[in-house]
């Protein structure tokens, strides 16, 4: 009786053929688990990073003045930290925007302005926080999956007054994984120039700490030269007369109304009526106009110039 089968050789041969192909199998397939855990790594990271990066450029654009320095914590930055260049072109590690408010009022619950942009040192969450009140927004830029502390996020300011300011930007992001396939790095650096005028972030006044700044030696704001000036509403000028000829009055014109003096239109000014003088008609032809002194209390008739202080 003849009896087909496979040898012990033949079954040899058959088992070391099936290894092979197992052992290659399993190699491309740890190798290609490899490589997407890598690139599902090194995608988040760079997903993040731009997005980190974009806004921070967005806000600059936004912003009407920008500062850096390395307060701690970053939110005690002041709005002269750069006034004598000292830390301008050095790496810092916080950043301060001037934004224009959202808000009427700077100081209601929700105001954007100021906003700050840093790194938390104990945990590397790239943090924001917008404006000061007391129910301040803080945003975390960055999540869980690039939570690492050796991220790195470093500002340095350059200065071409008088209104050309270049941030440069460089930001370090670390997956968060143990797995030693995962360990995705990435750093990425830019640059933001911004050119603007002239912007005031809180009232610009003359008698305030920018007023006897503003202007040159000659002309400063606080002493009020104005080319043009086109009044609609009531002017102010308590004391600047003493009563003892030392300054200017106020003068007032006043039109032809006979119910009206000099005390009523000076009061009107907020002011103390100090002498009147009445318009009255010059003849014989031609009609000429000439100037009475009055009283303060008496009425212009022929309308009138009113001194006040």
């Amino acid at each position: 009786m003849n009896k087909k089968g496979f040898s012990l050789i033949e079954i040899i041969i058959y088992l070391g053929i099936i290894s092979i192909i197992a052992i290659t199998f399993f190699r491309i397939l740890g190798v290609s688990t490899r490589i997407q855990v890598s690139q599902v790594a090194a995608n988040e990271v760079a997903n993040q990073t731009n997005f980190v990066m974009q806004t921070i450029q967005r806000l600059v654009r936004e912003s009407s003045a920008v500062m850096v320095s390395s307060a701690n914590p970053c939110t005690s930055t002041s709005d002269n930290v750069n006034d004598d260049g000292a830390l301008l072109g050095t790496d810092q590690t916080c950043l301060k925007l001037r934004m224009k408010d959202s808000k009427d009022n700077p100081d209601t619950v929700g105001a954007r302005d100021p906003i700050f942009i840093w790194k938390d040192s104990a945990s590397g969450v790239i943090k924001m926080q917008e404006g000061l009140d007391t129910e301040v927004k803080v945003s975390d830029l960055t999540t869980g999956k690039v939570l690492d502390v050796d991220n790195a996020l470093v500002f340095r300011k350059y200065t071409n007054y008088p209104g050309h300011d270049t941030i440069e930007i460089s930001l370090t992001l670390n997956y968060n994984s143990e797995n030693q396939q995962a360990q995705v790095q990435r750093v990425a650096k830019t640059a933001i120039s911004r050119v603007s005028a002239a912007t005031f972030d809180s009232s610009l006044l003359p008698s305030g700490t920018f007023g006897s700044d503003i202007g040159n030696l000659t002309q400063r704001w606080a002493n009020a030269f104005i080319g043009n000036l086109d009044v609609s509403g009531t002017i102010t000028q308590t004391g600047n007369f003493d009563n003892q000829n030392n300054r200017g009055l106020m003068v007032v014109g006043v039109r032809p109304t006979p119910e009206t003096n000099c005390t009523a239109v000076c009061t009107n000014q907020s002011l103390t009526c100090f002498k009147g003088y009445n318009f009255t008609p010059i003849t014989p032809l031609p009609p000429q106009i000439g100037m009475v002194a009055t009283t303060c209390s008496t009425n212009l008739t022929d309308g009138g110039l009113c001194f006040c202080y």
